[in-house]
């Protein structure tokens, strides 16, 4: 994988399957937006990545 990137074949590769999609669906036009909220629950953080929105939250108590 490191060669592939490295030589840029890893980029070639990934634009051939991809970039056509990721432009159809404006995925570089979205903006992301960062909210710091420590007092999570597991099941908020569960639901969150469960509906695709990604959390980077790590709960302190991994077992619901």
């Amino acid at each position: 994988m490191r060669a592939a990137i490295e030589d840029l074949s890893y980029y070639e590769l990934f634009d051939v399957y991809y970039a056509q999609k990721l432009a159809h669906h404006k995925v570089f036009e979205r903006k992301l937006i960062f909210l710091e909220n420590t007092t999570a629950s597991y099941k908020t953080i569960q639901s969150i990545n469960r509906y695709g929105i990604a959390t980077f939250i790590v709960p302190k108590k991994l077992v619901p």
